[in-house]
């Protein structure tokens, strides 16, 4: 089976957003896809892939609107169709490529800063992480060469700024740099500047002069007027500095200090070469605006050059008059304000905020138009995940987590886009400034099935004299209609102590809270009780529901309970203290059984059932995993894994885990393996360039099996979804060679080879899945009925569906003992051994054979043996009391009764054919048809004596 991948969420714009020619589209960089989004819906039109790493820039072509220039640190640069969004060409070079700008006089021709290409690239790595080592040894060498670049331009680990020819390929140095925090070119195509730590260097194309200008704090952001000269930085104290005439005081500068000396004659300075400029220190003619607190983000020119934008920390929007130095705000954004973009004809502007929205404002009326919205981040740049990892909403099939501190975000992850938020708590701020503010984290949400309530368990920490963590029960009743949630029942502190899991009954309104404090609670719903005449205004609106503790559980009261799990019909809570696991029935809280594997100290931290079909429950630890077989009530296999999630499809029986291998190799990722509980061999692996963080199922609507969907640390949302073509392939076709063993098979989309990765030692691992029938030579002619019964009692159907089936399959069976067919049954039954080896009786003579049979085991005290298997017989009716007070007991009779099938011989030889045909004629005289047996226990000893 193939599996479609596709990624969605983590961050909505991995810097500045870009507008197409008319205003009509947005185009977001992220990671290394390009997103197009419609303004005027908000909506993903499509994603431009190609790139095998970061995009780093994107800009239109400024001879051609309708073409898009994206770069990427693979080294290459792609152009795109703006409008049939399709790629056209495809430029490499061997460098990889940090920022970029289209020459606006040379078609074809970028200006570009570059850097060496990893050997061993981490892929999708951020802007920080991708030149982390690099920044860190470089500041120590600017710092020491702050006159000059002389020894910058030996290093062989430094940047580069080049003149790149997309025609021919070919590259022009024009000089070394150790750091590039922002770059930018002017809008003639003379200047070329980039920042490095408190330095501007601006190189002068037309005459090959590089320039530093200096400033007392670090530089954050560049960018050049349109039709001037003139360069605008923002630094880490909130300043904008503008420097002017940066064309003349170049050509001016030939009398100005060069390394602590006189500059050179004009002819030193014209046999320099571009990849050893001069470098000229000169004080230029600046001024200084400062509105910001913070660090200036993001900054960006109208098309005219008469505004500029800025935006920091402060999440206000300022635009600043050029001319006249006037300032106008738009604030309360949401966050801080990371990148600015103007469409071409100055009507919006697209704003990307730390809270990982798009913002389309207008900039005429200076009013929000719409909102892109991401996944919301609870922390700088992460979410906080439940701890019941990612939750699917059974209605709209949409991930729920953490959003703002104290909200819960619904994202849609097929569609990638953020569906509404649940305000669970309001924090508010700490009046203090020494203490700290108490953001509330949800632990754990849980959908209850079939009766439409969301329940929430919340904490926030407590600061001040009396440092505390308080923690709340929340249920939320569902509106179908409006789809707003409605608190229904607030419980403060419902355990003395953690919580470690919720679980929801799949069929009854039910909820199980598993806590530090070695109990658990069972909550239930019941109808909300008002008092004869006290009819309040918040019992009008409030839902006619209230929930309340039923019972309390614990076992041995020595450890806290870290599991639970209901089984897919709910006639079993599987709950975990320590390393044991207790099966209770909740109906009437009772415990049932007890499981127990070595080693006693490894605690179970996760529990899931798979499938209704299937008797399996899927144990992990911190370096085991364990499915346990529930009939024979032992452990069926096991790995050797770190398990960090843990999710099972109850529709198909698959279960889904996120893990590391046990020897990680520098460089790779987690991967989450697919298994059938049935059997060891996993299904699928997927091997994640980064850490997954959680796995869940999400139900596809037209398909009986479930798309899978994890979480990177990037807060990526990978969705893998089966393509079926023609019918799913059989699991034993992809097991290993080797089952004790298994060695996970991780392709490569790059590659046609496979990689091998060893994920850990098995132990119980069959090489196939468990058969529960009655041993026999012949595994193909077992009795059809038998599979009826295969399974645990909890999930068999009431006594009332399966008897009409069992019976049918016990009428229409045929043993495999045949008598040669004659002309004459009578000689022939006389002179032939009754199922002889190889033959096949008639439906009559079976019949007949049952009822001789039975005449045996009721009148002789031995029993009768022929050759072949020996079923139940169809003459013989079963009373349906029988079958039913049978069957509760475990099916063990039935068991007896009608699977059971051994081969027996037949000592008595012909003699006793001639008692059979005797009787035959005698029946066939009769009126009766058929034996009834009246006796309740008759079947019993049947059955028994047939099983020996």
């Amino acid at each position: 089976m193939s599996w479609a991948e596709t990624t969605c969420g983590g961050n909505l714009c991995d810097g500045s957003p870009v507008f197409n020619h008319d205003g009509s589209a947005l185009f977001c960089p992220r990671s290394n896809t390009v997103d197009v989004y419609s303004v005027l819906t908000g909506d993903r039109l499509a994603t431009l892939s190609g790139h095998t790493d970061r995009v780093t820039a994107l800009f239109l072509n400024p001879f051609n609107n309708l073409q898009l220039y994206t770069t990427s640190l693979d080294g290459s640069v792609r152009v795109w169709d703006t409008t049939d969004r399709k790629e056209l060409k495809v430029i490499s070079f061997r460098r990889a490529i940090v920022d970029a700008r289209a020459d606006p006089t040379t078609d074809g021709v970028l200006y570009a800063v570059t850097r060496r290409l990893r050997t061993r690239s981490h892929s999708f790595a951020s802007a920080s992480e991708a030149e982390g080592d690099e920044t860190s040894a470089a500041a120590s060498s600017a710092t020491a060469t702050s006159d000059n670049l002389a020894s910058v331009q030996k290093s062989r680990r430094g940047y580069r700024v080049m003149c790149l020819t997309l025609e021919t390929g070919k590259t022009a140095l024009l000089f070394k740099s150790t750091q590039c925090t922002a770059f930018d070119l002017s809008s003639d195509g003379q200047l070329a500047a980039v920042a490095v730590g408190s330095r501007l260097f601006v190189w002068h194309n037309k005459l090959k002069r590089l320039q530093k200008l200096e400033n007392t704090t670090a530089l954050k952001t560049l960018a050049f007027q349109p039709g001037t000269d003139t360069a605008v930085t923002g630094d880490a104290s909130g300043r904008l500095v503008f420097w002017y005439s940066l064309l003349s005081t170049t050509n001016e500068v030939k009398t100005k200090v060069w390394k602590g000396k006189q500059t050179p004659s004009s002819s030193s300075n014209s046999a320099s070469s571009s990849a050893s400029p001069a470098l000229l220190s000169t004080t230029q003619v600046s001024s200084n605006h400062h509105w910001h607190s913070h660090a200036v983000l993001s900054m960006c020119f109208s098309d005219d050059g008469a505004y500029l934008l800025s935006g920091g920390s402060e999440g206000v929007l300022v635009i600043w008059q050029t001319s006249t130095s006037q300032k106008q705000f738009l604030p309360r954004l949401g966050g801080a304000i990371h990148g600015v973009a103007v469409s071409k004809n100055s009507e919006l502007y697209a704003l990307y905020t730390a809270s990982n929205d798009v913002l389309l404002v207008n900039a005429l009326s200076m009013k929000l138009e719409r909102r892109i919205q991401g996944v919301q981040y609870s922390a700088k740049d992460n979410v906080w995940l439940p701890k019941n990892g990612l939750v699917v909403d059974p209605l709209q099939g949409t991930l729920v987590m953490n959003g703002q501190p104290g909200t819960l975000q619904f994202y849609d992850a097929q569609r990638g886009a953020h569906v509404r938020s649940l305000t669970v708590q309001i924090d508010y701020a700490a009046r203090n400034r020494n203490i700290p503010s108490a953001d509330t984290r949800v632990d754990h949400i849980v959908f209850v099935p079939n009766d439409h309530t969301l329940v929430t368990v919340d904490r926030r920490q407590l600061f001040g004299s009396r440092a505390s963590e308080e923690s709340h029960l929340r249920f939320w009743h569902r509106d179908l209609v409006s789809k707003q949630c409605m608190l229904d029942t607030e419980v403060t502190a419902p355990h003395k102590q953690t919580i470690h899991v919720v679980v929801a009954h799949p069929f009854e309104p039910w909820v199980v809270t598993c806590s530090a404090d070695h109990k658990f609670k069972l909550w239930e719903r019941r109808k909300r009780t008002v008092e004869l005449g006290v009819v309040s205004k918040q019992s009008q609106t409030a839902s006619q529901y209230t929930w309340y503790c039923r019972s309390v559980g614990f076992y041995r009261n020595v450890c806290g309970a870290r599991a639970a799990a209901f089984s897919p019909d709910g006639s079993i809570l599987a709950v975990s203290f320590g390393a044991v696991i207790t099966l209770w029935d909740p109906y009437t809280d009772s415990l049932e059984h007890t499981l127990t594997y070595p080693p006693a100290n490894d605690t179970i931290l996760k529990l899931a059932f798979t499938g209704a079909s299937q008797p399996y429950l899927v144990a992990c630890t911190a370096s085991h995993v364990y499915v346990w077989d529930l009939l024979t009530r032992s452990v069926w296999w096991s790995y050797e894994a770190r398990v960090s999630s843990l999710a099972a499809d109850a529709e198909t029986g698959h279960f889904a885990i996120a893990l590391a291998p046990i020897q990680k190799i520098r460089g790779e990722g987690e991967a989450v393996v697919l298994f059938n509980a049935s059997a060891p061999t996993p299904l699928q692996v997927w091997r994640a360039n980064v850490g997954v963080r959680a796995v869940a199922f999400l139900p596809v609507s037209g398909q009986s099996q479930s798309s899978l969907v994890y979480m990177n640390s990037r807060q990526e949302f990978v969705t893998l979804t089966p393509i079926i073509e023609g019918t799913e392939p059989d699991s034993s076709s992809l097991q290993s060679a080797d089952t004790t063993t298994p060695q996970l098979l991780l392709k490569k989309k790059s590659a046609p080879t496979a990689e091998l990765i060893s994920v850990g030692t098995s132990s119980n691992a069959p090489d196939a899945s468990p058969d529960y029938s009655v041993d026999g030579d012949d595994r193909d002619n077992r009795f059809a009925g038998a599979s009826l019964l295969n399974g645990p009692s909890h999930t068999l159907s009431s006594m009332d569906a399966l008897f009409p089936a069992f019976m049918k399959q016990l009428m229409i069976y045929t043993p495999t003992s045949t008598v040669a067919s004659s002309t004459d049954a009578d000689a022939s039954s006389s002179s032939t051994p009754m199922a002889a080896a190889g033959s096949s009786p008639t439906t009559s003579q079976s019949m007949d054979t049952a009822s001789d049979d039975e005449d045996q085991d009721q009148h002789e005290s031995t029993p009768t043996q022929t050759e072949g298997y020996v079923y139940a017989p169809r003459s013989v009716a079963v009373p349906t009391n029988v079958l039913i007070s049978e069957c509760s007991r475990g099916c063990a009779v039935l068991g007896d009764l009608f699977e059971g099938a051994e081969k027996t011989s037949d000592p008595a030889g012909g003699n006793r054919s001639a008692q059979k045909q005797q009787r035959r004629e005698t029946q066939r005289k009769s009126s009766s048809a058929s034996v009834t047996a009246t006796d309740a226990n008759t079947p019993r000893k049947l059955g028994k004596r047939r099983a020996r």
